[in-house]
C-alpha cells in the first residue's frame, strides 16, 4: 500500500507561476490599449448632476412629491414617506422631463435600503438625523 506522500509525488501537478503564451500575437505591430488613440464614441462622460439640479429639496415643503424622514432611529432615518410633516425633508421634482417623481421616490427608497445615509448620520444612539444637504448632493446618473 502506498503512503500519502508517494501518492502526492506521483500526481502530475501543473507548474505554479506565470504561464508563457503558446501562440504569438497575430498582429505584432498592434499597440497596447493605453497607447491606442481613443475614438470619440469610446469615451464616457461622467455626469456631475446632483438631485438638487433636478428638484427642490428642503424642510416644511407641503407641495413636495414625497418626503424623507430626517430624524429618528438609525433604521428609520432616510426612509421615504408620502405623508407631510414639517420635520421631514421634502423633494419636489422640477425637471419632470428628465426625472419622473415616482421613479425618484423609488430611487430614494433604494438609497435608504442600501444604507447610503448611514455614514452621514449624526446624533446619539437613540436619535439620529441627516441634513437636507445630504439629500441635495445625491449623484444622478444621466444615461
Amino acid at each position: 500500500m502506498k503512503s500519502f506522500k508517494q501518492h502526492i509525488l506521483e500526481m502530475k501537478v501543473p507548474p505554479v507561476g506565470p504561464v508563457q503564451p503558446t501562440s504569438k500575437d497575430p498582429n505584432p505591430e498592434r499597440k497596447p490599449p493605453e497607447q491606442q488613440p481613443q475614438r470619440k464614441e469610446d469615451t464616457v462622460e461622467i455626469s456631475r448632476t446632483r438631485l438638487s439640479d433636478l428638484a427642490d429639496i428642503g424642510t416644511n415643503m407641503e407641495d413636495a412629491h414625497f418626503w424623507i424622514t430626517r430624524k429618528g432611529s438609525d433604521k428609520t432615518v432616510g426612509s421615504v414617506t408620502t405623508k407631510f410633516s414639517p420635520e421631514h425633508i421634502g423633494v419636489r421634482v422640477n425637471r419632470t422631463d428628465i426625472l419622473d417623481p415616482r421613479y425618484a421616490q423609488y430611487m430614494m427608497m433604494h438609497i435608504h435600503n442600501t444604507g447610503y445615509y448611514r455614514p452621514h448620520m449624526v446624533g446619539s444612539t437613540n436619535l439620529m438625523n441627516i441634513r437636507a444637504e445630504h439629500v441635495r448632493n445625491i449623484p444622478i446618473s444621466m444615461r
